[in-house]
């Protein structure tokens, strides 16, 4: 019954648009985009397209290069003013503007904005979908397990002291002074409002002066009223209502999901409204995602990286194409913490073994970039400091006289009696390279399938007097050797959305981190990097991180893929990449 309603809804829908169509005589703008998976999950803390079209006014932005501002166009109306207690905890203070609206055309408040910190920080929401939000604000712990209530815990009418509602159109929210200086601070105050009565209904915000909370005058059951207005199949996850984003959401039926322009909205942080009325985003197979832009059954498909698709495409006169390298790389995980790979001039020594730029072609038909250190190309701090940096970084081009120059300043540099030196002229399949207490130079590889990257380590390998093997293992297999820690290479990869490297290369995560890696001086200019107080403070610990990475090699980045966003070409405006998706970009994009 519930699909038969959906599908009236949807056809009701359509039918309007003939009548305005016919009444008009206006072709009515609409944008067919075709996608291989429809995430199910609609809700303001999601990571979609359709959540970023049918939420909106967050007071933090990321722009197009990955740079986060602050919204003082449309949501604010100015910065947040910042303040320091007396214990070191740090307060943003926010405004908003009194003209936003939901699509229901009720006011936007400063309730709104509080409510989705506290729900999304409550031990109910986080029983039925883990979420991290308010969870380096002052006071977070203690909101988060609630109160004691018959036989669960509850976060309702317990205060949250770091988040404070002054009036109307004014909140507050306080950092724990354990988590800063922190470059990316702001992304801990970022707040996006909710409509609390679709989620809690006979629900409100208080705040008696010592944090805000949640309050009802019923006992309700919390936990049931999420389950039904949330987590049914009619609830919000599935079948957002009031909404304040660039669409309103129609209809979703498994496979199709249908958005209208928000009548209400106000703009994007740079003012822009959309000018499609509808989109249409449809679940098609990956097997025609590109044939069907051709033939024009869509209008856009996304992330494409098979070669002989993206041939296609450009060879096609109708469609235009987007192309942006990944925000992430692949790259050989090492052993920093097992030798022989726990010596810098090894781990230089394999990375000159690797053609890095014939495993680019053979793996991606030259569709990617050779990196030297862990960045994206797309991101800011690159594109501002990439001269300078490249100019710093060895590039690492095969070369078999450099890896015998590294392994020779290595401990490896004997014959087996661990006194004689090794001679690159004699290398061989069976002579290789010793410590002075006689242990080989013995690297082995954990793969999951046998490829161009195992092949060249092994055709290469003897010729520096390296013994080297590798072991084919099926993909459930290779994440537990990979967490036993038995191997010394393994071929990964990494994404990322906000380049913390603290996350990943700082020593206080040497037990949990598969490469373990502990060095000083690492640890030192990622904190700098990690406590920047400015962009351009960060930038120039970021040129000196990344140099000395790309010397001491704690792992071997390989290549950035190229991804290809492939449209018709009556679509106009589109402007891709890593951080910037095309329902990011949907106020710039029209249908000629």
């Amino acid at each position: 019954m519930k699909f038969i309603k959906r599908l009236l809804l949807v056809v009701l829908f359509i039918f309007s648009l003939n009548i305005l169509v016919g009444c008009n005589n206006n072709k009515i703008d609409t944008l067919l985009v075709g996608v291989h998976e429809i995430e199910e999950n609609f809700l303001v803390n999601a990571n979609n397209y359709v959540s970023d079209l049918v939420h909106g006014y967050s007071t933090l932005v990321k722009t197009e290069n990955g740079e986060y501002v602050w919204d003082t166009n449309i949501v604010l109306t100015k910065a947040p003013e910042v303040k320091f207690d007396d214990d070191g905890n740090k307060t943003y203070h926010f405004t908003l503007r009194k003209n936003l609206e939901w699509n229901n055309g009720s006011k936007i408040t400063a309730k709104d904005y509080v409510a989705s910190i506290l729900l999304f920080s409550s031990s109910e929401w986080n029983t039925l979908s883990p979420s991290n939000v308010g969870s380096k604000l002052l006071g977070y712990n203690e909101y988060r397990k609630g109160i004691k209530s018959k036989n669960n815990y509850t976060s309702i009418h317990e205060i949250f002291r770091g988040v404070r509602l002054t009036d109307d159109y004014t909140f507050s929210l306080t950092i724990d002074k354990k988590y800063i200086p922190n470059f990316y601070e702001s992304a801990f105050v970022a707040a996006k409002p909710i409509y609390l009565e679709s989620f809690l209904p006979g629900f409100d915000i208080k705040d008696d002066g010592e944090g805000a909370y949640l309050k009802s005058s019923d006992s309700l059951n919390v936990l049931e009223l999420l389950q039904i207005n949330v987590f049914s199949e009619n609830g919000e996850k599935l079948n957002p209502k009031v909404t304040c984003g660039p669409y309103n959401f129609i209809s979703f039926d498994k496979n199709n999901i249908f958005l209208e322009v928000n009548p209400h909205y106000q703009g994007n942080y740079e003012k822009k409204k959309p000018k499609i009325e509808i989109i249409e985003i449809k679940e098609i197979t990956p097997l025609t995602d590109v044939e069907q832009v051709i033939a024009g059954s869509v209008d856009l498909v996304i992330g494409i990286n098979d070669p002989n698709k993206i041939k296609i495409a450009k060879e096609t006169t109708n469609v235009g194409l987007c192309n942006y390298l990944e925000n992430g790389f692949r790259f050989i995980g090492i052993a920093n913490d097992k030798e022989p790979t726990s010596y810098p001039e090894v781990r230089r020594a394999i990375a000159y073994l690797i053609d890095r730029n014939k495993l680019l072609t053979y793996e991606a038909s030259g569709y990617g970039a050779i990196i030297n250190a862990p960045y994206s190309k797309d991101d800011w701090y690159y594109l501002e400091s990439k001269n300078e940096l490249e100019s710093k970084l060895a590039t690492y081009s095969q070369s078999i006289n450099s890896a015998n120059i590294e392994l020779n300043m290595s401990p490896y540099k004997y014959e087996e009696d661990g006194e004689t030196l090794y001679n690159p002229e004699k290398a061989a399949n069976d002579y290789f390279r010793h410590d002075a207490d006689g242990n080989i130079l013995e690297i082995t590889q954990c793969i999951k399938t046998k490829n161009m990257l195992s092949l060249d380590l092994s055709l290469h390998a003897w010729k520096v007097g390296i013994k080297f093997q590798y072991d084919e293992v099926e993909s459930e297999e290779f994440i537990e050797r990979i967490n036993e820690k038995h191997y010394h290479l393994y071929e990964l990869s990494i994404s990322f959305d906000d380049f913390d490297p603290y996350l990943y290369w700082h020593s206080d995560v040497v037990d949990t981190d598969l490469m373990a890696v502990s060095d000083m001086i690492i640890d030192e200019m990622v904190l700098k990097m990690h406590r920047a107080q400015s962009k351009e403070d960060f930038v120039e610990a970021f040129i000196n991180f990344s140099t000395r990475w790309n010397r001491i090699l704690p792992c071997i980045p390989l290549y950035s893929s190229e991804y290809y966003d492939v449209y018709n070409k009556k679509v106009k405006g589109l402007k891709t990449n890593a951080h910037w998706t095309w329902a990011n970009d949907i106020c710039d994009i029209y249908i000629d």
